[in-house]
C-alpha cells in the first residue's frame, strides 16, 4: 500500500458510499449497517481504501494518526 493520498477520482462510489456511512456513524455514535455488502467477499483492497479514505479525512480535520506497539 503506497502513501500517497488517494484522489478522488481514483475512489469508487462503493469505497465512498462505506466511507460515509462509517463516518456518519463515527459523528452521530449511531450504528450503521454492514459495509460488507458493498464489496466481493474478501476484497481486502476495497476495505484498506474505506480505512484510508477516512484516515485521510481525520487528518484533514486536525487529528494525528498513533501507532499502537503489541506486547
Amino acid at each position: 500500500m503506497s502513501s500517497r493520498p488517494i484522489q478522488a477520482a481514483a475512489v469508487s462510489a462503493a469505497v465512498r458510499e462505506a466511507a460515509d456511512l462509517l463516518q456518519g456513524a463515527i459523528d452521530t455514535g449511531n450504528p450503521c449497517l454492514p459495509v460488507r455488502d458493498f464489496f466481493s467477499f474478501g476484497d481486502v483492497e476495497a476495505a484498506y481504501s474505506v480505512q484510508r479514505l477516512n484516515t485521510e479525512r481525520a487528518v484533514a480535520e486536525g487529528r494525528r494518526l498513533a501507532a499502537a506497539r503489541s506486547a
